[in-house]
């Protein structure tokens, strides 16, 4: 379990902290789901891609890409995943 205090900056913005950020794979760009209870217990979970969208992702930074290094690229993805 990771406990961290973080603070809501003037626009209502939170930081994930790094441990988490690392721990998790976290990069800009992904989708994070915030659950408020009614409890006021306030939980974020990581919305993951789809195989499909992780290679629209690819295809968009690599537009040359040939499909050999673009599958290379999926596997790096599903690795991170485990």
């Amino acid at each position: 379990m990771i406990e961290k205090i973080i603070t809501i900056g003037e626009k209502g913005q939170i930081t994930i902290p790094k441990v988490a950020r690392k721990k998790w794979h976290l990069k800009p760009g992904d989708t994070l789901k915030l659950l408020i209870m009614p409890s006021g217990t306030i939980t974020i979970q990581l919305i993951r891609k789809t195989p499909e969208e992780r290679v629209i992702d690819v295809a968009k930074k690599f537009p040359k890409i040939n499909v050999r290094k673009m599958w290379k690229e999926i596997k790096k993805e599903r690795e991170f995943e485990r």
